[in-house]
């Protein structure tokens, strides 16, 4: 079982340096990943309203998206950065968020 954990990234859109490089980052990892953990903080400030979302986040959403269709188990952790991100994420990209701390089972071992 393959996975990457990561956090932090606090993207502001594609002007920003981590924003830009992270659908480069994405697609690197994935290849045989079983499992994508964003730990936190992923975008400096999220919002989104019924569906639509700011633009420079899209090619982040459009890649985080193509990694679960192809079927990677993308879990986002929100941070005190990025709240409600359920409200998108799972309604339209069926992606797991959790909103706190987890207790989660991989390969056998116990995370928290």
């Amino acid at each position: 079982m393959r996975s990457v954990f990561f956090s932090d990234v606090h993207a502001r859109g594609g002007a920003d340096d981590a924003g830009a490089g992270l659908p480069d980052f994405l697609r690197c990892v994935g290849s045989g990943l079983d499992h994508l953990f964003v730990v936190g903080d992923l975008f400096d400030f999220w919002f989104s309203h019924e569906g639509f979302v700011y633009p420079g986040f899209q090619p982040v959403i459009d890649e985080l998206a193509a990694m679960q269709r192809s079927g990677v188990q993308v879990h986002l952790f929100e941070g005190n950065h990025d709240f409600f991100l359920a409200d998108y994420f799972t309604r339209y990209h069926g992606i797991e968020v959790f909103p706190g701390e987890a207790r989660l089972t991989l390969d056998g071992k116990t995370l928290y």
